[in-house]
């Protein structure tokens, strides 16, 4: 019997039936290539700003991190007082510096790497989503996209969290009923790892648990299996969150989940005068508005963080209609096609990258972002109001990661910094409404996405409407960061002229001139420098800030009567100021009036019991009263409360020195040279030590690189020169002693030196 032929079945297509199939050689090579190809714009960019005074000198945030990663690496890893900001960043970069030395430059590639990477995911998240059309789509915009090379660039973190949460997202959308726990806890814990480089993720926590319940629940009608899942979601990401929790709790005693900024962000951003709190910069009004806490008897880290909370809730609670009006102008802001500034202002900087000249600008449309937003909020919009059948669960997701990390950002601040975390999921969206155009458009049948362009329209001249008003102030502080950068590579008349602008265009900008003025103190334009301090105060009389820190430019220049009157008025209007009590402990120990020394400075200790420079201080005291015990105990307080302060060890190991302990003077002035290894006293001392113990040519090395830091010091010629005698290199060791007394014709250990070889010959 004839079998009957069954007809043939068409098989039905899905999301995925225009893609072309790919070769499989090509699909595993394909990520390396795809990487490859966004690495491209990101190294040409990084080269160009090479040449951009910031490069290599961070400023604000980039500097902090610096700093702390270099501590980080040089052995300092739990850290001495609560988490200030997020931590994830400082210490990943910190690994970073332990692994290729403390390298600005190898820290950058690597996150360029990273930023290349993220595009990778961005494609294959949208592929997963979406298809693969709306994938190859959305890698080429995040590609170019400008604002993700510039901060690749930044020693900043938006490109690590950006990988964190892609990756993430990435494991949740393979997620299955059947998945097994470890892959819940594996998401839970990067997730908490985002935590703690950048504070508002905690807000997509409820809304993944919510999706967690709705995926099993629309599986099998089960409530438990999704219960279990938010469990193991939870135990990953708050293991993270714990972490911090007792460190913080260790070293200071008290409760900070993570950070200690997040109340004074919140009442920044949320304060009636919005546009200026947050457009505070680290600084001396910065620092004043910070230190309220203190001045009100909330020092710590915890209580400064609960003063600024209840402030900020009580100004809301005051006037709850300013609140959301204020609410509404921050959406306002987020929707902006600009790039709103909270460290550097990206539109001035990226100058100094043809690459970035070219991928961000704005003429009449801001570019890149203001074509972006528009789109991907129209497809939102369109996706939303789809029939429920036709919704896709882990497009679900995705817009539950955007409205949470919109609404966190709306708790306290817009920049575009803090915006970059939403914008893979922007580009993901504006790539499928694109893509989704595409075939109306083709097939002539136009009419059908009529209101689709229409609402296109509204929102591009919505979005593009200018929000950011450039103004003097701002280009001052422009020109005050490149001359802080300038600065701190040792261009001092560059900076000048730079801080010199800064003031013309705004004459209230105090700290240009306080650090035109410390300029002008290092190029030895004494009477220059002395005009500006008086300039700071006279143009901020009102600032206990501005007295503190004139008073301590004047202390470093030896005008201790000025100083003194500064600081006592700094009492006047903050008896709390720890730094100013510490500061007159130190007049009165150089007035060698001992008993009033220790007056100021156990003041200062009652007030803040980890004030370790009052420590270091009050073991000055002891160590010049002859007081060894007293001072040894001081100065390992000291850099107990701070293992990062280098100047504690250095006294500590000199009075190992003074009292004959030779190797644990060793052992201090070695660690003191890790921890700063520009420190000339630390290395001065250091190969005293050496020579001590007849080693001249490890000494003649600390010399050496004491006399390439400090040229224009004459001990460190002199100590260059005692090094090159031990070593009978005398011709040598002569010119290292003319040279000193160069520098100081009244330096008389060389002038001694000199004499002595003399007569020897």
């Amino acid at each position: 019997m004839a079998r009957k032929k069954q007809p043939r079945t068409r098989r039905k297509k899905d999301s995925f039936a225009r893609d072309f199939v790919l070769p499989l050689w090509f699909r595993v090579r394909l990520p390396l290539l795809l990487i490859a190809l966004a690495l491209i714009p990101r190294l040409l960019a990084l080269f160009d700003l090479s040449d951009s005074p910031i490069y290599l000198h961070p400023v604000i945030d980039s500097q902090t991190y610096h700093e702390m990663a270099a501590q980080i690496a040089a052995g300092d890893v739990i850290g001495h007082s609560t988490f200030w900001q997020a931590p994830l960043y400082p210490y990943f970069l910190g690994v970073l510096y332990w692994l290729f030395g403390v390298s600005i430059t190898a820290a950058k590639l690597v996150q360029v790497l990273i930023s290349a990477v993220n595009c990778y995911l961005i494609f294959r998240l949208a592929a997963k989503v979406l298809d693969r059309r709306v994938a190859w789509l959305a890698f080429g915009i995040a590609a170019i996209y400008g604002p993700f090379i510039f901060f690749a660039t930044e020693l900043l973190a938006p490109v690590l969290l950006n990988f964190l949460i892609l990756l993430a997202i990435n494991i949740l959308i393979s997620y299955k009923a059947s998945s097994r726990p470890l892959k819940t806890i594996l998401v839970g814990f990067i997730l908490g790892l985002a935590q703690i480089g950048h504070g508002l993720i905690a807000a997509f926590i409820p809304l993944l648990i919510v999706w967690l319940f709705y995926f099993h629940y629309r599986g099998n009608n089960r409530l438990l299996p999704g219960l279990k899942s938010s469990g193991f979601l939870l135990i990953g990401f708050l293991s993270l969150v714990a972490v911090t929790t007792v460190r913080n709790y260790a070293v200071d005693h008290e409760l900070t989940l993570v950070s200690a900024n997040v109340g004074a962000n919140f009442y920044l951003g949320n304060h009636p005068n919005y546009d200026s709190t947050t457009a505070i910069r680290p600084g001396l009004e910065w620092d004043e508005c910070i230190q309220e806490a203190a001045v009100h008897g909330q020092a710590t880290p915890a209580q400064s963080s609960a003063y600024f909370t209840s402030k900020a809730i009580d100004n809301l609670g005051d006037d709850p209609l300013a609140f959301l009006g204020l609410l509404a102008k921050k959406a306002y802001l987020l929707t902006a096609g600009e790039e709103i500034k909270r460290n550097l202002d990206i539109y001035h900087f990226k100058r100094y990258s043809t690459v970035l000249d070219v991928l961000i600008w704005r003429h009449v449309i801001a570019f890149p972002t203001g074509i972006i937003l528009p789109l991907a909020l129209c497809w939102m919009i369109f996706f939303i109001f789809k029939p429920p059948d036709v919704q896709s669960r882990e497009v679900w997701l995705l817009l539950a990661f955007v409205f949470s990390q919109a609404a966190a950002i709306l708790l306290f601040f817009v920049s575009s910094r803090y915006r970059l975390t939403i914008m893979p999921m922007a580009i993901i969206f504006a790539s499928a409404l694109i893509i989704q155009l595409v075939a109306p458009l083709r097939s002539g049948k136009s009419g059908k996405i009529a209101v689709q362009v229409g609402l296109i329209v509204v929102l591009l001249l919505s979005c593009n409407i200018p929000r950011i008003e450039q103004s003097p102030k701002d280009e001052a502080e422009n020109l005050f960061y490149e001359g802080l950068a300038f600065a701190q590579g040792g261009d001092c008349d560059t900076a000048i002229n730079l801080y010199r602008a800064a003031v013309d265009l705004n004459h209230n900008y105090a700290m240009a001139e306080y650090n035109m003025a410390l300029c002008y103190g290092i190029t030895q334009q004494i009477n220059l420098a002395e005009q500006s301090l008086d300039s700071v105060v006279a143009r901020n009389p009102k600032s206990f800030m501005a007295k503190l820190v004139v008073g301590k430019a004047q202390l470093d220049m030896g005008n201790r009567e000025k100083a003194e009157e500064l600081f006592g008025k700094v009492l006047q209007m903050n008896p709390n100021s720890v730094e100013a009590r510490i500061n007159l402990g130190e007049i009165f120990r150089l007035k060698m009036d001992s008993t009033q020394a220790l007056q100021y400075l156990r003041s200062a200790i009652a007030i803040d019991p980890k004030a370790y420079k009052a420590y270091n201080q009050m073991g000055a005291v002891y160590m010049e009263n002859n007081m060894m015990n007293e001072a040894e105990r001081c100065f390992y307080t000291s850099f107990q409360l701070n293992g990062s302060y280098a100047k504690a060890l250095i006294n500590l190991g000199s009075v190992y020195g003074t009292t004959g302990r030779m190797h644990e003077a060793e052992r201090c002035f070695e660690r003191a040279v890790e921890i700063d290894p520009n420190d000339i006293t630390g290395l001065l001392n250091y190969g005293a030590v050496m020579l001590k113990q007849a080693e001249p040519a490890a000494a003649l090395e600390l010399f050496n690189r004491a006399v390439m830091i400090a040229p224009e010091t004459p001990q460190t010629h002199h100590y260059r020169g005692v090094a090159l005698l031990s070593l009978r290199q005398t011709p040598e060791a002569k010119r290292s002693f003319q040279r000193a007394l160069k520098l100081d014709p009244d330096f008389a250990p060389a002038r001694q030196q000199l004499e002595k070889m003399g007569a020897n010959q």
